[in-house]
């Protein structure tokens, strides 16, 4: 029987280091459209979506490696690689039929800037009396 094959931890960096450019570049540019895509009432409600879908996404990989449904972990791996390619499917689909919009400012805000311009454009004289 021979020794069983070992992998310096070493090997582990470039791998997380990947993993974790990945996840910011995906982070930000999910949580930017979201944030620029709701209405002004729903924007922590998108961004709650959004880390609700990763925490969903996190238990469901725990109870797939948990339960080793698999004899073998590639099987497992090959199982998450399909998921993901499902996932890209779905996600190509839904970014070919999305429709941008572009939110309208709220009169409030609309108002607020008014005020602050025409506050910047009085002399400071005019503003003490």
């Amino acid at each position: 029987m021979s020794p069983p094959n070992s992998i310096p931890m070493t090997w582990l960096i470039p791998q997380y280091f990947l993993i974790s450019i990945a996840e910011i570049m995906f982070g930000i540019a999910g949580l930017e459209f979201s944030f620029t895509q709701a209405p002004k009432c729903l924007k922590t409600v998108t961004i709650a979506g959004w880390y609700l879908s990763v925490a969903v996404g996190n238990f469901f990989v725990i109870v797939i490696t948990q339960a080793n449904f698999f004899r073998s972990q590639a099987y497992e791996f090959f199982l998450f690689a399909i998921l993901i390619v499902v996932d890209m499917i779905v996600f190509t689909e839904m970014a070919v039929t999305y429709k941008i919009t572009v939110p309208e400012p709220d009169s409030s805000e609309f108002i607020l800037l008014n005020e602050e311009a025409i506050a910047l454009l009085e002399p400071a004289s005019m503003l003490a009396n």
